[in-house]
C-alpha cells in the first residue's frame, strides 16, 4: 500500500495502522520507535498516506488516537513534513506543534536513473580521492546533486493534550 501510495514508499516501522472502508484499505499510518543507541527514545510517525486520489476527513486523527490508546506509555511523537509537498497542516490538525524548520538538504542523482540517493549513502569514504571533496568525488563518478525545499519538524506531546 505504501509503495503504491506514499512518495517515499514503505520505510521502516514497528507499528502499522490501517483504516478500512467496506473492507478495503484506504489509509495507513506507521510508527517507528526511536533509536536507543542514539539516545532517542521518542516515537516517530514516519508514514501517513491515503489511497491516491482519496481524502479521508479525520482519518489521520483517528489513527493517531488509536495508536495512543493502544500505547498508553507513549508521551512524545515526532514527525517531519517535506515542504515540497505541503506545509504539514495535517500535523497541526492532530495536535502536533511545529518545533523547527530545517535547512535545505541535498540528494544525489545519476542519470539516466531516476532514483534519488540520500547524501548519507554517498558520503566521502576511504576509496575516494582524499584531495577532493565529497561533491568533487561524486561528480567524477557521474552524479549530480539536487536540493530539497526544507523539512519541518513536528512534535506531539501527550502531556499537552487538551
Amino acid at each position: 500500500f505504501l509503495n503504491s501510495n506514499h512518495l517515499q514508499g514503505s520505510g521502516k516501522s514497528h507499528i502499522k495502522i490501517g483504516l478500512f472502508y467496506k473492507n478495503n484499505l484506504v489509509s495507513v499510518m506507521t510508527f517507528q520507535k526511536g533509536d536507543i543507541s542514539k539516545n532517542i527514545s521518542d516515537w516517530e510517525l514516519n508514514r501517513f498516506c491515503s489511497l491516491v486520489g482519496t481524502n479521508i476527513i479525520g482519518g489521520a486523527s483517528k489513527m493517531l488516537k488509536y495508536f495512543l490508546t493502544m500505547n498508553k506509555d507513549v508521551t512524545k511523537i515526532i514527525s517531519y513534513s517535506d515542504n515540497r509537498w505541503g506545509r504539514g497542516n495535517v500535523y497541526g490538525n492532530m495536535g502536533f506543534v511545529k518545533t523547527s524548520s530545517g535547512v535545505p538538504n541535498y540528494w544525489y542523482l545519476k542519470f539516466p536513473e531516476i532514483k534519488r540517493n540520500h547524501r548519507y549513502s554517498l558520503r566521502k569514504n576511504k576509496s575516494d580521492d582524499v584531495n577532493k571533496t565529497e561533491w568533487e568525488n561524486r561528480v567524477g563518478q557521474g552524479y549530480d546533486r539536487i536540493w530539497d525545499c526544507v523539512s519541518s519538524k513536528w512534535e506531539f506531546n501527550r502531556l499537552n493534550e487538551n
